[in-house]
């Protein structure tokens, strides 16, 4: 408060759920994977979730090769994405991948 030393007040403007802060402020879905875990049943797996949640959200698919250091960063055409609970619930299990959304 002002004049009143140590004491702090927070006055909150507005209030939201994190599952709406998540769909609107979501600019992207980041996934990467290294090389070594790169394979058929993978991608076919990493597909098919990203096939059952469209949405207006880019997806950007890195692989990386930690040994050399290397990485590239694939951009995707066909997937839009929605950051829904469903589509990390079908990301988690897949071996080795990591994701983050960016804002």
């Amino acid at each position: 408060r002002y004049n009143q030393a140590d004491v702090w007040e927070f006055r909150p403007r507005k209030l939201s759920l994190l599952s709406e802060v998540r769909e609107k402020m979501s600019k992207s879905l980041a996934v990467q994977l290294p090389i070594t875990s790169v394979n058929e049943a993978l991608t076919t797996q990493l597909a098919q979730a990203v096939a059952h949640a469209p949405g207006p959200c880019k997806l950007t698919v890195t692989v990386t090769a930690p040994e050399e250091a290397m990485q590239v960063a694939l951009c995707s055409q066909q997937y839009r994405i929605q950051p829904s609970d469903a589509l990390f619930a079908a990301l988690r299990p897949l071996e080795g991948i990591t994701y983050r959304l960016q804002a």
